[in-house]
């Protein structure tokens, strides 16, 4: 008897099998196609057998899902300070896509004098966030308030992943940090705030407080803002820079890794493109400290000559060195421009080299 229960449960459920199966004729691709709408689950407990229902997601074969319309993307960007004994650190929260390159640009004072700080660097969104390099005033300590810029370039500078979202062109972005590109037709990002170095604070504004740029039209030198033209420059500037040193260590320095190169504005030529590159390496070989000094200041030597020839806006230029393998020994070597070529300005190696 109980398995004639289970032969006839069993026979009930072929048939509602095919009762719930439904047959759909597709007119562009005159194929007949078949979706099941729900399934019947034979499950047995015990001295038990019984039948179950479930829905089930129907799975069609459409040209419709090659087609989506890409969403507009309200652009956002928020900014938070850490800081470290003088030194800050910004953390990035935004919904622009992974992948995307933002520049960070610290500044205060007026352009005319010397007077004047500014500092830049580079964060790639992860996850929708992102945490920046430290920033000081020349390894001392920050203080008072600066202007703060967080911005996104044009979008050929980003990877195709980014541009699926945002548009080749930047035109799916929309929102009040959003602005028209001065290069081709394209969007831009610009967020403004303002931080206090004193307290770590950052708020939010539109207007720049704390830093006087050049006017050469006018002998009176009023706060403006700065240009999209501006920051997509520096954006352009940092590529071009890091894609040499990409290069030139690729094709000539083993064993060596970019972590991440540093653009600031040279104060001591009235160039307005001039600038000091710090370029920030690791090198994995493993060698004694003596053998390592010599290795890395070849290194130095040669990007600072390749630099000299390649890069003309460079004006001084220095190389941050970590070996892991001598317990993460750090050095620095530095250059500065001459008329016969790069000369050092500075060699330091810690105590782990000796």
């Amino acid at each position: 008897m109980k398995k004639s229960k289970i032969a006839i449960l069993i026979l009930i459920a072929a048939a509602m099998l095919c009762s719930c199966e439904s047959s759909t004729y597709d007119t562009n691709n005159n194929e007949e196609t078949s979706a099941s709408v729900s399934e019947i689950i034979l499950e047995t407990s015990g001295d038990e057998t019984t039948l179950t229902k479930s829905d089930t997601i129907v799975n069609t074969d459409s040209d419709d899902v090659n087609n989506i319309i890409p969403s507009e993307l309200d652009v956002y960007i928020n900014a938070k300070a850490l800081m470290t004994s003088g030194k800050a650190r910004f953390y990035i929260e935004t919904n622009l896509p992974d992948e995307t390159v933002l520049m960070l640009s610290l500044r205060r004072g007026n352009y005319n004098t010397d007077d004047h700080f500014t500092a830049q660097t580079k964060v790639t969104i992860s996850n929708g966030k992102a945490l920046s390099d430290a920033f000081s005033n020349k390894g001392k300590s920050l203080s008072g308030e600066y202007d703060l810029t967080i911005s996104m370039s044009i979008p050929t500078l980003q990877s195709d992943a980014v541009r699926e979202i945002i548009g080749q062109n930047g035109e799916y972005m929309i929102g009040s940090i959003v602005e028209d590109s001065n290069i081709g037709n394209n969007k831009v990002v610009s967020a403004l705030f303002t931080f206090s170095a004193d307290d770590g604070t950052i708020t939010s504004t539109t207007e720049y407080n704390n830093t006087i740029f050049r006017d050469d039209d006018t002998d009176n030198h009023t706060e403006s803002i700065i240009t999209t033209m501006d920051y997509n420059k520096a954006d352009l500037e940092k590529e071009k820079v890091e894609k040499k040193v990409k290069e030139y260590i690729d094709e000539n320095y083993t064993y060596t890794e970019l972590d991440s190169i540093t653009l600031n504005e040279n104060l001591g030529t009235d160039d307005d493109e001039d600038y000091i590159a710090m370029v920030y390496l690791t090198w994995n070989q493993k060698n004694s400290g003596n053998t390592s000094k010599k290795m890395l200041d070849l290194y130095s030597s040669d990007m600072a000559a390749r630099m000299y020839d390649d890069m003309p806006e460079i004006q001084e230029l220095a190389v941050f060195w970590t070996v892991p393998y001598l317990n993460n020994g750090s050095a620095k070597i530095s250059f500065e421009r001459s008329n016969s070529g790069m000369k050092y300005t500075d060699t330091n190696f810690d105590s782990n080299f000796d």
